[in-house]
């Protein structure tokens, strides 16, 4: 138990640091698709009145609201209008955004717990061959468990508060919180910006979703305990494709 709470603490530095690499990859991956694929949608009216240099946002149009009935009426007031121009993803095309950022951070958390909890294993392999020890191959499953009790907690308190403390929470901060999730916690949450406008269902993902890191972690000390190195399997399948 002792090892398991142990190399949970180091796992969980991990993941702070972890954190905020996924934001970087998060924030890099939204700027090119908003910049390649994001399309006009409206524009921020943006107006200055007659004999004034100061400038005001005057109201918002979306293309799809039909006519622009509120520019004729600002104009007539003297206001000379200039429009900033709103950009916005595609349903599809946010969603493929979303699932490249989420298979980047998956990558990206499961290179930084593999080694570590394949060590385990591995070790254990050997203590178990010569009777030191006793097998247990939920040992990694344990270990992600321990790793993922700040990450339950603060769900636990989202969860129970969520029509008292968290209600206002913004959900985008629940997501730069749990950046390694970014991408799925994104889809799940969809158009609700607070903590009090998600669904049964939405809680429900969102538990599921924390058990990622100790399946990443079962799956690794599983790996190490059979003595299997993912780099050879890679290089394996790689050459039997270059024979044929």
């Amino acid at each position: 138990m002792k090892e398991i709470i142990k190399t949970a603490a180091k796992l969980f530095a991990k993941l702070i640091m972890i954190g905020f690499m996924c934001i970087i990859v998060v924030l890099s991956i939204s700027v090119i698709a908003n910049g390649l694929f994001s399309k006009k949608v409206g524009y921020i009216a943006v107006g200055t009145k007659e004999n004034s240099e100061t400038r005001e946002n005057l109201y918002t149009y979306y293309y799809a609201d039909g006519e622009d009935t509120e520019r004729a009426k600002y104009e007539a007031e003297g206001y000379t209008i200039e429009e900033s121009v709103l950009k916005q993803l595609s349903k599809k095309g946010d969603t493929v955004t979303m699932l490249v950022t989420q298979l980047f951070c998956i990558m990206l958390l499961a290179s930084f717990i593999y080694s570590t909890v394949w060590s385990i294993g591995f070790k254990d392999s050997n203590l178990v061959r010569f009777k030191h020890a006793t097998k247990d191959t939920l040992k990694g499953f344990k270990i992600g468990l321990f790793t993922i009790i700040p990450s339950l907690i603060l769900y636990l308190f989202v969860l129970i508060t969520q029509n008292g403390l968290s209600a206002k929470m913004p959900l985008s901060l629940y997501e730069l919180l749990n950046a390694p999730s970014f991408g799925f916690i994104s889809l799940v949450v969809g158009k609700a910006t607070y903590v009090n406008e998600l669904s049964v269902i939405g809680f429900i993902i969102l538990f599921i979703l924390q058990f990622i890191i100790p399946l990443i972690c079962h799956i690794s000390y599983i790996l190490g305990f059979k003595g299997i190195y993912v780099s050879e399997l890679i290089v394996y399948k790689k050459d039997k494709k270059d024979k044929k």
